[in-house]
């Protein structure tokens, strides 16, 4: 059986890409952001396509880009018919047309901050935790 290790050149790419990602970040850092809005929403004053490729990047997953490949192998398409086709555009419409108004309008950027100023702190407190329940049983 053969065992599979990073070789000279996969540690270059995956250096590379972690120097370019923290590139990024540094120039944007130092580029003039003035306050927390202009990091966590761009300060409002970015384009369409920079807030869609956000909204379809929050919506994909680690596992998911890892774990598709695999699906479809072990099960056939129907996730992909099913999932992809249907359900995924589906929830970015609502996404687009329900709910990123609400926050926006607001100047909210996560459904927690926005559970504390519509129910209070308990709420938020309480969606929290179970988002970690949640999470620690799902993995």
């Amino acid at each position: 059986m053969q065992e599979n290790y990073f070789g000279v050149l996969d540690y270059i790419v995956f250096l590379g890409m972690l120097f370019i990602s923290m590139g990024i970040g540094v120039f944007y850092a130092c580029k003039g952001q003035k306050s927390t809005s202009d990091v966590l929403v761009g300060g409002k004053t970015m384009g369409v396509f920079p807030v869609a490729a956000s909204i379809m990047a929050t919506f994909m997953s680690a596992a998911g880009l890892l774990g598709l490949p695999a699906e479809i192998y072990l099960f056939g398409t129907q996730l992909i018919f099913g999932n992809l086709l249907i359900v995924m555009p589906l929830l970015i419409f609502l996404t687009a047309y329900f709910i990123v108004p609400v926050f926006y309008n607001l100047g909210e950027c996560s459904a927690n901050s926005y559970f504390e100023k519509r129910f209070g702190r308990p709420i938020r407190v309480l969606a929290c935790i179970l988002y970690i329940l949640t999470m620690v049983s799902v993995s």
